[in-house]
């Protein structure tokens, strides 16, 4: 053979019979030789039956071997060149300590500089394919090392790492395929895998037909407390409990107590003294009762304890939404009217609010006998509770006729209350009558400068007139009762029966006005809103709004118009986020640390018109907020629709608030607030142990071989590649062939004569 050109060669049959013929031609001589070998049976002497069996045998092999004409076919080829995947964890446990006073990462990066020698031999035979794994598997550049900025990722998924590389290979068995994995990583999988292989682990790995082996860089798990997880539902109810549990997971500290705090929107808002006995993962309650909506960004966190390996961990966050079930309104009413009756009812008869009222029915001048001034109600009015001590309870509060001057509950003592209640972000409605604006003086009390109107002094309007809807009540959301135009709505309205006479105070809005009566130079307006710091207030000038629920001819349109003012209202006052001015949207409330938050932005002025090209200012504080927690800030110019689009990336873990404020000619328009809260991803915050026994199952199952950190790294399974045919080939006869044909006639010749001899036919 020239093995200068052919470094291969098979053994073939050159035979140009088909191949049914050369079976049956098989199947003759093979029954030729049964029965030749059955007429020797009588043969009594040993020597000679076994002499011509012999030399029968003989002659049928030759004879086959002369029918299937052997010859050799000369081939060049080569081993093809598979590959050889090198997974290197990233994940951030890898910065841990491990043996020897290093990280984890250091010992990694150790076992690849010991052991180029064997990645020169390897890249003789293989293709070396290098992946960096985390959360997710990428591809590197071949001979790799990785620094210490490289060990980020929040999770570590080593069976997806796994099948990454052995779907990039192709099949492991074909040419250019997968001869085996070298896994260096602390087998701390915190996705699919967990802490051992399961029935499932294993028929994945199984699945894979890779063999596997995998170099342990890890140690003895650190000293460490850790928030691991928390478990709390994605709403709660304002005023109704609800409970939090944080899972702490305790690692190579004694028996101590130490102080777990959950703060909101960053600042201290309950501790729990936690007992640990050991090592483990205990549930930590926090149970409290929310009064006050909106989205907060809550931590759970533990203190750094002396030896601790890792601070990251000891902190972790998560949004938390506080919503109404019902609206919660105080109605207090002086004295008994239509107008009272009707709000009454109104509020009393809709499942969505939870009414808690007051009703004056009379005063000590209707009864000369009236001694207590308890009498002066039906019940006595718990004032001290409601108004000092239980009104941040409550999302409205409704005045509607009351005179605070004359009642023997003096409710004037606690408007400095109520004042502060609305300044923080309460509600308060105004609802006129004989004892409200004007002769009720409350422009002199701490209320005066909350409403939305200044009183002017005049006497009310008392003949009826025709309440005409203002070019701010048109885009106003209070007065829209339809997705259209509700311009007609109000113009259908029945006449209005007298009004008091006041003038909008200077930023409030009136969205209801008198056709022609003025003060101040502006018609007096019939209904008016306006801003108290973070509170709301809306002022209503008449006594005769219950007639709105009626309309000409019977019809029904005045009562559904009646009652979705006040449903309006009353969502305009709670500052519902479908009715604010400026409204922000998120596409997510959690997120992990690297991940990119999309904020849209929904700018309006205070008259609900649409403000394109309004600038948008978005503002990123981490809680809780200090010098050395720096804001973020974004502007973005509002489109002609009036939105503005953000896409940010928060720069470390934590809570956040998030600010939107809109502008025109440098002065705000409206601005809304939510909060997020960004985390280290995946499971890399809690266990800190490294599991050689995850790594160990997996090279056993997959036949393998298992590295310890103290091992020296040397031959590891693989694979033999497939021989590939690269060059021609060439085939020729045996050279022995005519040998054969001579073997066959000699024991032909042989046997006749000595059959001859002994006395054979």
């Amino acid at each position: 053979m020239d093995t200068a050109v052919y470094n291969d060669w098979q053994l073939v049959s050159l035979s140009h019979l088909p191949a049914w013929t050369l079976a049956l031609l098989c199947a003759l001589i093979l029954a030729a030789a049964v029965l030749s070998l059955r007429g020797l049976s009588r043969e009594k002497q040993p020597f000679r039956r076994r002499t011509l069996i012999v030399l029968r045998l003989l002659s049928a092999l030759c004879l086959t071997a002369l029918l299937f004409e052997p010859g050799i076919r000369l081939l060049q080829t080569r081993r093809a060149r598979n590959a050889v995947a090198v997974l290197l964890d990233l994940s951030s446990s890898m910065a841990l300590p491990a043996e020897g006073g290093i990280s984890r990462a250091e010992a990694l990066r150790r076992r690849l500089s010991e052991s180029s020698a064997l990645w020169e031999k390897l890249s003789q035979r293989f293709r070396l394919d290098f992946y960096g794994f985390g959360e997710s598997a990428e591809r590197l550049p071949s001979g790799t090392v990785p620094q210490d900025g490289d060990f980020q990722s929040g999770a570590t998924d080593i069976l997806g790492a796994l099948r990454r590389a052995a779907d990039e290979s192709g099949s492991h068995q074909g040419a250019g395929g997968l001869s085996g994995i070298l896994l260096l990583s602390d087998g701390a999988d915190n996705t699919s895998l967990g802490a051992s292989l399961d029935s499932q682990g294993r028929s994945d790995i199984e699945a894979l037909g890779i063999p596997i082996s995998a170099i342990h860089v890890g140690g003895a798990a650190p000293r460490d407390l850790a928030v691991e997880r928390i478990s709390a539902d994605d709403f709660a109810f304002v005023r109704s409990p609800v409970t939090v549990t944080a899972f702490i997971r305790a690692s190579g500290f004694g028996p101590r107590t130490i102080p777990v705090t959950l703060r909101m929107d960053g600042q201290p808002f309950a501790t729990r003294m936690l007992q640990i006995d050991g090592d483990g993962l205990f549930p930590v309650e926090f149970t409290f009762s929310p009064d006050q909506t909106g989205r907060f960004a809550c931590t759970v966190d533990v203190p750094m304890q002396v030896g601790e390996a890792v601070e990251w961990n000891n902190a972790r966050s998560f949004p938390f939404k506080v919503i109404r079930d019902r609206i919660r309104v105080l109605h207090v009413a002086g004295w008994p009217s239509w107008d009272m009756r009707f709000l009454r009812a109104r509020l009393k008869g809709d499942p969505n609010i939870d009414l808690v009222s007051s009703y004056i029915l009379r005063d000590a001048s209707d009864d000369p006998r009236t001694v207590l001034d308890s009498e002066l109600s039906l019940i006595p009015f718990p004032m001290q509770e409601i108004f000092h001590d239980q009104i941040h309870t409550f999302d409205v509060i409704v005045i509607q006729n009351f005179s605070h001057e004359e009642h023997a509950y003096s409710m004037s003592r606690y408007f400095g209350d109520i004042a502060s209640y609305v300044r923080g972000g309460g509600a308060l409605v105004m609802v006129g009558g004989e004892n409200s604006f004007g002769e009720g003086h409350y422009e002199k009390t701490d209320l005066g400068p909350l409403l939305p109107v200044v009183v002017t002094g005049r006497p009310p309007v008392t003949d009826s007139f025709q309440a005409r809807l203002t070019d701010e009540g048109r885009t106003h959301p209070i007065m829209r009762m339809s997705s259209g135009d509700s311009t007609a709505a109000w113009r259908g309205l029945p006449l209005t029966a007298g009004a008091h006479v006041t003038k909008v105070r200077p930023g409030a809005q009136a969205l209801l006005d008198h056709p022609f009566e003025t003060a101040g130079g502006r018609n007096i307006p019939i209904i008016a809103v306006g801003e108290a710091d973070k509170g709301r207030v809306m002022a209503i000038l008449t006594d005769a709004t219950w007639q709105w629920a009626f309309s000409a001819g019977g019809q029904t349109q005045g009562a559904r118009l009646y009652d979705r003012f006040w449903s309006r209202a009353l969502r305009w006052l709670i500052r519902d986020p479908e009715l604010t001015p400026v409204r922000m949207t998120l596409d997510k409330s959690a997120l992990s640390l690297g991940e990119r938050l999309s904020v849209q932005v929904e700018a309006r002025r205070s008259d609900y018109s649409v403000a394109g090209g309004a600038q948008v200012r978005l503002t990123l504080t981490r809680l809780p907020a200090s010098d050395e927690n720096g804001a973020q800030q974004w502007t973005a110019e509002a489109g002609e629709d009036g939105t503005a689009h953000f896409d940010i990336a928060p720069e470390a873990a934590g809570a956040y608030r998030i600010e939107a404020a809109a502008y025109e000619s440098g002065k705000v328009i409206g601005s809304d607030r939510n909060a997020i809260a960004v985390r280290f991803g995946g499971g890399e915050q809690g266990d800190l142990a490294d599991r050689p026994r995850l790594l160990k199952e997996i090279t056993l199952v997959s036949g393998g071989r298992f590295f310890s950190t103290g091992d020296r790294l040397d031959e590891f399974p693989l694979t033999e590649p497939a021989l590939v045919e690269i060059g021609g080939r060439k085939e020729e006869p045996l050279p022995g062939m005519p040998l054969v044909f001579a073997l066959m006639a000699l024991s032909l010749f042989t046997e006749w004569l000595l059959s001859r001899r002994w006395g054979y036919p």
